[in-house]
């Protein structure tokens, strides 16, 4: 019997590129795994309950409800790092320009709509695979503290599906390989677990193959597969539950050959799992790279390091929250349709500092809160030089029209005063002095790393 263990999972992102609920997962592999230090990716299956009494007072079984699988990362922040994607994703897009040499830097920036924008997650663990085939990321939440030296990220996740894969690819549970011929397939063996039904063609250059099953839901489906050559491995659409085959039925085959069609229990399994890995090349982002500056919206560019606008900080957090619409329609029978911005509200930034003592040099955000004023800020981490260029790895985040909603000065005795300061960031009409040219979004992550490839790639 195997035991699952936390330090024996693997965890993957991969872009999905496949509109929302119409194909399945990908195949995760090389560079998509990234270190995890905790997950809650749940089912959520709503149960309907039954409220009707007969004979006795006696509550009757519910009906599967809608479905919404969701849950937290909890992931330490890397400068080179299959998690980066999880920050392009919440922000929506991203860019590459040219740096020292290299398409280094990455400015990724808002969008206002996130369609198409999906991923494909994995936990792989000795028992199984959890699998979301489609999943938004509707918000992210990026601190460092000082008793915690490498940065924290915490993507929130909210998906199309959830799957549970089992084992290594097994094409021959379903049907025996037979050679080519119209008409019906004698089902031999029905898949002892939830899976995909795999079609093998070997041969055979032209079939169209209907097949009637069960979803594990139990709905019954009747999907319809034309194949030709550079098409001859397919598979169906859903997962199909145990013993849930009810028909194969093949015609218009062209070629001499074999077909068979089986379980391949799940895009992602044992396979694809063992094949995860993580970047060569990744350095933490650490608390003690922090340089923290903020002055006013409408002032000049900011100070150098030890100058009024670099503040000392004893943490930060740095918050997205995409607040997506998500409805249960008809489009996807119980599943969510596809989560977007513009129904659910706009994005929302907030940042928070902690300082260690209140002093002359942050006391003016007292002052912030009550007149709420604009500011904006830029946190910069730096790190080594990358390997084979001069120019050293850093993230950088911008972040526009802040306002104080509030400002703590703790007396809490006869030690030193500590601050805390609550930020909100927002959209502004024109790039203040020392922002990227152009940049109006509340917020702008810059990333300089050894990727010369979109992070939404």
């Amino acid at each position: 019997m195997g035991v699952e263990l936390g330090h024996g999972h693997r965890f993957g992102i991969k872009r999905n590129t496949g509109a929302w609920g119409s194909s399945r997962a990908l195949a995760l592999g090389a560079g998509d795994m990234f270190e995890c230090n905790s997950d809650s990716l749940k089912a959520n299956i709503e149960i309907i309950m039954n409220e009707g009494v007969f004979g006795t007072p006696y509550r009757r079984a519910g009906s599967p409800g809608s479905m919404k699988p969701a849950g937290d990362l909890d992931i330490d922040v890397y400068y080179r790092d299959a998690a980066w994607r999880a920050i392009a994703a919440a922000f929506g897009a991203d860019a590459v320009t040219a740096l020292g040499g290299g398409a280094h830097r990455h400015d990724i920036s808002i969008l206002n709509a996130m369609g198409g924008i999906n991923w494909t997650i994995v936990a792989a663990g000795v028992e199984g695979i959890r699998e979301i085939p489609h999943a938004k990321i509707p918000g992210v939440k990026l601190r460092w503290e000082e008793a915690g030296q490498r940065g924290k990220l915490t993507p929130s996740v909210v998906g199309f599906d959830i799957n549970m894969n089992v084992g290594a690819p097994d094409d021959d549970l379903v049907a025996v390989s037979a050679a080519a011929a119209n008409g019906a397939v004698a089902i031999a063996a029905q898949p002892a677990t939830p899976s995909p039904i795999t079609f093998t063609l070997t041969g055979v250059t032209e079939l169209v193959t209907t097949i009637v099953y069960q979803t594990v839901r139990g709905d019954q489906v009747t999907e319809v597969h034309t194949r030709s050559t550079g098409g001859l491995t397919f598979e169906t659409a859903q997962y199909c539950r145990a013993g849930g085959v009810v028909s194969i039925t093949c015609a218009s085959i062209g070629g001499s050959g074999t077909f068979k069609a089986g379980v391949s229990n799940g895009v992602n399994n044992a396979t694809t799992a063992a094949a995860l890995t993580t970047d060569a090349e990744r350095f933490p982002v650490l608390f003690s790279q922090l340089e923290f500056f903020i002055n006013e919206q409408g002032g000049a560019d900011f100070g150098l390091s030890g100058s009024a606008d670099e503040q000392y900080l004893s943490a930060l957090e740095i918050g997205l929250n995409g607040t997506m619409d998500q409805r249960v329609t008809t489009e996807f029978g119980y599943r969510i349709s596809e989560p977007s911005l513009g129904g659910g509200g706009w994005p929302v930034f907030t940042v928070g500092m902690n300082f260690s003592a209140f002093t002359d040099k942050n006391r003016r955000h007292f002052f912030d809160a009550l007149s709420k004023q604009q500011l904006k800020a830029k946190a910069v981490f730096t790190g080594p030089p990358i390997t084979g260029a001069s120019v050293p790895y850093s993230l950088t985040i911008w972040l526009n029209g802040l306002q104080v909603p509030d400002a703590d000065v703790n007396v809490g005795g006869p030690g030193v005063l500590p601050m805390d300061v609550t930020l909100e960031a927002h959209a502004v009409t024109a790039a203040p002095t020392g922002f990227p040219g152009g940049h109006t979004a509340p917020a702008l992550a810059q990333l300089v790393n050894t990727l010369a490839t979109s992070y939404l790639a």
